[in-house]
């Protein structure tokens, strides 16, 4: 039986060595396949990263084909995976990089356990060659062990299920590390509240001197001296003077409204005048409205 293992095998290598180098060539993969984790020690919910290189004939491969397909059960992705590429001859290495995270229970080791190995599911890649054939590889990707937060209990905490933790704080009986990292800043707040009072002060002063002309010309005005209110038959009259000559002609609501005023200080007569032209059939011309105002005013000077 041995015997005849010994005369196929080399029979076997006879017919390799006689069919040439290409047909020895089309036993060997066009890509080759490589995979790595991340150092640890790897913690429950800290972030890892896993990739696959790819090392492609091109001479070989139809490179638009190739597919990759990744599962890191019980991890997740974050994210798409980052893609790069070079190349040396004819070979080309693409690489791709995974963020990964398992904040889930199924990467919980238990309670009994401090750490549990882990093997992702295998990374598999197909592609075609250059004539035709459809080909696929599986990848295994290496085990490490995945770290609890938490100490194992004792066997006196798992026959009475006591408490995981004691004191006052959980976290003072974790063995890994779960502070909050320190805030970091990409300047000084100091620096930055510094920066921006300056640059405060810096835009006051400018509106200031932006306005300088304004604030005189309020200054100005607050200061002029006000003559003395008009009353509301002085008012009436200047409306009926400043209508007639703006128009050219009488204005009926100013000659109504003076017409109520004289009547108000007692000018009967005045404010019959008014009222007439009011309401006369002809529309009032700007020659009457102006000549009552005068003979108002007359009346007024005489009276004072």
């Amino acid at each position: 039986m041995r015997r005849a293992l010994v005369v196929a095998l080399g029979a076997g290598a006879v017919a390799l060595a006689s069919a040439g180098p290409a047909a020895a060539q089309s036993f060997i993969p066009a890509i080759r396949l490589q995979t790595s984790v991340g150092t640890g020690p790897h913690l429950f919910g800290d972030q890892m990263d896993a990739r696959l290189d790819l090392f492609v004939d091109r001479s070989r491969t139809d490179m638009g084909s190739i597919k990759v397909d990744t599962n890191f059960f019980p991890y997740g992705r974050l994210g798409s995976p980052r893609r790069t590429s070079a190349r040396d001859g004819r070979t080309q290495r693409i690489s791709y990089s995974y963020r990964l995270e398992c904040v889930t229970v199924q990467c919980f080791p238990g309670l009994s356990r401090q750490q549990f190995k882990v093997a992702f599911p295998y990374a598999v890649v197909r592609y075609r060659e250059q004539n035709g054939a459809r080909r696929g590889l599986a990848v295994k990707w290496p085990t490490f062990r995945l770290i609890s937060r938490l100490p194992p209990l004792t066997a006196d905490q798992l026959r009475l299920q006591a408490p995981i933790t004691t004191g006052l704080s959980p976290a003072s009986a974790m063995f890994a590390p779960v502070g909050v990292p320190a805030a970091t800043y990409r300047m000084s707040p100091v620096l930055l509240a510094a920066l921006l009072l300056a640059a405060s002060l810096l835009a006051l002063a400018a509106g200031v001197f932006a306005g300088r002309p304004v604030l005189a010309h309020i200054r100005s005005s607050s200061e002029a001296e006000e003559g003395p209110a008009l009353s509301s038959l002085e008012r009436a009259l200047e409306r009926v003077e400043e209508s007639a000559r703006a128009a050219g002609r009488g204005d009926r609501e100013a000659l109504a409204w003076l017409a109520r005023e004289l009547a108000r200080n007692g000018r009967t007569d005045d404010a019959r005048q008014a009222r007439r032209l009011a309401w006369s059939e002809h529309e009032p011309t700007a020659d009457d409205s102006v000549a009552l105002v005068q003979r108002v005013r007359d009346g007024l000077g005489a009276q004072a």
